[in-house]
């Protein structure tokens, strides 16, 4: 289902950057590294509660079909879930817990109002306030060129809007987002600190608001920035 629409979420936002398949896959790729670390700290995750949290990687911006500002993305995700489900139940008895995921992964709504109590679902329990930051994180953590393709940004750069050339110029500089277990840090690693600044404050700033929600799970976790040379080849930069 989710492979239907990612083709047509652009329709609204010309410049918008990666937030397809790519994505979904790239932020189950950080929840399995979550998973891991949860597991290592015995904090394991109920079947569940990993259901809920791959179903949000595919469904959380399919809102961008039909809205038309970013800010209220979120929202509209959660109408349109509605009506799939409507139509073809497709999450039954997980629906109200897949809406706050889906609506609180934007950094702009509030986590302490999601329920912080488990609640119990097929006999799993279900932490909806630990699992909306989880997923919060997961998504804050795929930034990249796989986002803003480099090449891409230079032939288009003179038609890109302004709202969009920040989050493109950011992307194409940050190279990766690594979880350095040993270390308890987050480390970024960047072209340019200067061009990717408006993703990696943005990103440390929403570290910090989750921090309270994910203890015990990263609790002593610290975000570093690290610059780096893109290997040169003669005719171009890969």
């Amino acid at each position: 289902m989710a492979r239907q629409i990612f083709p047509f979420i652009q329709r609204n936002f010309r410049d918008l950057t990666g937030h397809g398949i790519v994505h979904s896959t790239s932020i189950i790729s950080y929840l399995n590294l979550f998973i891991s670390i949860l597991k290592a700290e015995g904090l394991e995750l109920s079947r569940t509660e990993v259901r809920l949290l791959y179903s949000a990687a595919w469904l959380h911006d399919i809102g961008y079909l039909t809205c038309s500002e970013r800010s209220e993305h979120s929202r509209e995700s959660c109408r349109l879930l509605q009506i799939i489900e409507e139509n073809y139940s497709l999450l039954g008895d997980l629906k109200n817990s897949m809406m706050y995921l889906v609506k609180y992964h934007q950094s702009r709504y509030d986590l302490s109002e999601v329920p912080k109590n488990a609640v119990h679902i097929h006999g799993d329990q279900v932490r909806l306030q630990f699992l909306c930051a989880l997923f919060r994180l997961a998504d804050a953590c795929h930034i990249g060129e796989d986002r803003a393709n480099r090449l891409v940004y230079y032939l288009i750069e003179g038609e890109i809007n302004p709202e969009s050339k920040p989050h493109w110029i950011g992307n194409s500089s940050v190279l990766s987002v690594d979880f350095i277990v040993e270390d308890a840090k987050i480390l970024i690693t960047v072209t340019n600190e200067n061009d990717a600044k408006v993703l990696t404050d943005g990103f440390i700033k929403d570290f910090q608001k989750l921090m309270p929600f994910l203890a015990p799970a990263f609790p002593f976790y610290s975000v570093e920035i690290q610059s780096e040379t893109p290997f040169e080849l003669e005719g171009g930069r890969i």
